[in-house]
């Protein structure tokens, strides 16, 4: 979600490349859509106001 939100935001071609060969080798564990829905929420919310998280805003 971090990564797809990363490419949201700067669509380059090099990051897209970057992301795909990364995520070729790591796996990726699911996430109940439960708690996707409280963490888009929450990370819209203080980005709004201003106070983002993450190293990827």
């Amino acid at each position: 979600m971090e990564l797809e939100f990363a490419l949201a935001k700067k669509p380059t071609t090099r990051r897209r490349d970057a992301v795909k060969r990364f995520l070729d080798v790591m796996p990726v564990l699911p996430l109940p859509e439960d708690i996707a829905t409280q963490y888009r929420a929450l990370r819209a919310d203080l980005e709004h106001r201003g106070k983002p998280i993450g190293p990827s805003t």
